[in-house]
């Protein structure tokens, strides 16, 4: 279970949703019920850590998106805490995209140069 402060945008930056707007608290946010991508950059993040997080569609909601088909999404998260008796990397469900992440951290890495 994460303990999460976010930020759901779109990829030119619409903002769908602020946890902070809506709770006025951080919220409790099961592994299991987050996109992969989620999954994925959680497990860089420390405790008390805050990162942004490009999400490609496949790693996102793909067809699925209720804010656009196929589409990127950012998402601003900030970790206060892992609220759980084991160790985050052991709840989180591997993915099977590695090869589709590392394209897609190589496609950002061009555009933010």
């Amino acid at each position: 279970m994460l303990l999460v402060n976010y930020i759901h945008k779109t990829i030119d930056r619409y903002v769908v949703e602020n946890s902070k707007n809506i709770y006025g608290q951080p919220v409790d946010i099961p592994l299991n019920q987050v996109v992969s991508g989620w999954q994925e950059g959680v497990k860089i993040m420390d405790k008390g850590s805050k990162n942004t997080l490009y999400v490609h569609a496949k790693l996102a909601y793909g067809e699925n998106s209720f804010v656009g088909h196929n589409q990127t999404l950012i998402f601003e998260v900030e970790l206060v805490d892992f609220i759980s008796m084991t160790k985050p990397e052991e709840q989180i469900v591997p993915t099977k995209n590695a090869e589709l992440i590392q394209q897609y951290e190589e496609q950002i890495e061009l555009y933010r140069k």
